[in-house]
Formats: C-alpha cells, structure tokens, sequence
C-alpha cells in the first residue's frame, strides 16, 4: 500500500481518498522501514502481563517443561533450535501464545514464523 499511495502522491492524490482501500498506518511508516518490528512495538506491555499470566496458568505439565526451557535458552542468551510437533489440539498453539505473551510482557519483540 505505501508504494500505491507514492504513486498516487506524485499524482496529486492519496490513499485517504479512496477509503474503501486499506489505508496506510502512517506511524509503522514512520518507526523505520521494518515493518515488522514497528508493529511489533504497538502492543500494551501491561494488557500482555495480564494475558502471559491468564495464558500460563493453564498450561500442563509437559508444555510448562517445554516453556521453561524455551525461556531460560533465551534469559541465557544460548542458542536453541525447538521444534514442537504433536496432534491437532495438543496445545501447541497455546504453548506459543504463551511465550509470545511471555516475552512481549517484558517490553521485547516477537517476531513468530511457522512452516
């Protein structure tokens, strides 16, 4: 969308004027020129406190395991390479909420890939 709305600048026209398009975040834009990241800076640390907190105590025992080992590689800075496999509704998409929320309450960035 921003190289749409560059287009539409240099003609004299914006995004803003076709409002049934997506309109531009202008402050991700304006972060840098990793989107990503500057997205990845628009949460509520607090509002993540409270969600890693809801979020961890329903883990089980297995993937509390699988969280505390994740966490101390990470606080240790070691490197680490975790591949969670498992069943469709084994918890595996809960488990990484949870380290998201985790990790994004200390005021750090996210960024989650899946293959």
């Amino acid at each position: 969308m921003f190289y749409i709305d560059n287009i539409l600048n240099a003609n004299g026209r914006s995004l803003a004027g076709f409002p049934h398009l997506p309109q531009l975040n202008r402050h991700l834009i304006n972060v840098g020129s990793n989107r990503l990241i500057a997205g990845e800076r628009e949460y509520n640390a607090e509002e993540e406190r409270i969600r890693f907190s809801e979020l961890y105590s329903r883990l089980n025992i297995q993937q509390k395991e699988i969280y505390t080992t994740i966490v101390n590689t990470a606080t240790e800075e070691r490197r680490g390479f975790y591949f969670v496999s498992g069943c469709g509704g084994t918890g595996k998409t809960f488990l990484w909420r949870t380290l998201i929320s985790s990790i994004r309450s200390q005021g750090k960035i996210v960024l989650s890939v899946a293959s």
